[in-house]
């Protein structure tokens, strides 16, 4: 068992991504979770993972583009991306987004 102080984490920009810091919260063989902080005008550029994400908003609102068409999303909704899809996670230009994304097995940049 483990207990994490997620505010005691130190802040992170992922590769891809502007605008935003993330703590991971874990990252292991099987999962990864973070907790994520996104400017209104932050993001990460299209790109594709072989693993699948699962992103939950906790505050403010995002967009997900899929490769063809912008999905909105708000405060208590998810998003799930299958492993392969291309995606592009930004901010939605009007308020700032807080997150959790858990990522099934830890992904890595296509």
């Amino acid at each position: 068992m483990k207990f994490v102080k997620v505010g005691e984490i130190q802040p992170t920009t992922p590769d891809k991504h502007y605008a935003l810091f993330g703590r991971s919260i874990h990252s292991g063989e099987k999962v990864a979770v973070a907790r994520i902080w996104m400017s209104a005008f932050g993001g990460a550029e299209i790109h594709e993972h072989d693993s699948e994400h699962v992103f939950y908003i906790l505050k403010g609102g995002a967009k997900m583009f899929d490769g063809k068409e912008t999905h909105y999303v708000e405060e208590g909704e998810s998003i799930i991306v299958e492993p392969g899809e291309p995606h592009a996670f930004t901010g939605n230009g009007r308020v700032d987004c807080e997150y959790i994304v858990v990522t099934a097995p830890p992904p890595t940049f296509k």
